[in-house]
């Protein structure tokens, strides 16, 4: 019931040593029954192998289902030239001839950085959020310990209801 209750799910989760996924999920991923955290409902507790659980979603978005992606990889300190190519990019220059010249990632700069196409649920949940509202053509800048990664969108497949679920296991004893 407090499970059901609680406003913060997270917060919940966390002070009962649960866990938080590390992305988001479709109902393909989820049991039939585990499908309703997709609708906001709760699921559980059921117990499952010695362990009651249940799960709550702690955020739900409409998103595609894989999305295209190029991306230029920049150090994490080029922040001055990560503002100034991606103010470039977001005016129109050409993104394949500028991840050939300015990212790190040799692997994809010699094909303009493309990524290829990528599920929606392979991307972490803080990266798949910057996705979430984007459309073909969009770009996207993203900054975190690894570096700085400019991303521009070259396809997004047919929009589903994905969730970001928080669950929590009690062992029997």
């Amino acid at each position: 019931e407090e499970a059901a209750a609680s406003e913060d799910v997270s917060g919940f989760v966390r002070r009962n040593m649960g866990t938080i996924g590390q992305g988001y999920v479709s109902a393909n991923a989820l049991a039939a029954d585990e499908a309703v955290v997709l609708e906001g409902a709760q699921y559980g507790p059921v117990l499952k192998a010695n362990q009651w659980v249940m799960s709550r979603a702690i955020n739900t978005v409409m998103a595609p289902d894989s999305i295209g992606l190029s991306h230029i990889v920049l150090a994490p300190t080029a922040t001055a030239e990560a503002d100034s190519l991606y103010n470039a990019l977001v005016a129109g220059a050409d993104f394949a001839a500028a991840a050939a010249q300015h990212s790190q990632y040799a692997e994809t700069a010699q094909n303009g950085g493309d990524l290829g196409v990528i599920p929606f649920n392979a991307f972490a949940a803080e990266l798949a959020d910057q996705f979430v509202d984007k459309k073909k053509g969009d770009i996207v800048k993203v900054e975190n310990a690894g570096g700085i990664q400019i991303f521009k969108v070259t396809r997004m497949d047919k929009p589903q209801k994905y969730a970001l679920v928080a669950t929590v296991n009690v062992d029997v004893e």
